[in-house]
């Protein structure tokens, strides 16, 4: 069975790029799907609305 040992996580941040990372019991092919969002407002619960 696989399963998630640690992560995910990011990692190395740069004005244009972001490493994800995570590791799983066995060897396996991962997809990570990012997605835009705007800030409506600031605050503890960080809510979002679609862009």
């Amino acid at each position: 069975m696989l399963t998630m040992i640690k992560g995910p996580y990011l990692q190395w941040p740069t004005e244009e790029s972001m490493t994800f990372m995570w590791e799983t019991s066995k060897p396996a092919t991962s997809r990570v799907e990012v997605m835009r969002a705007e800030r409506i407002h600031s605050g503890y619960q960080g809510n979002y609305k679609q862009p």
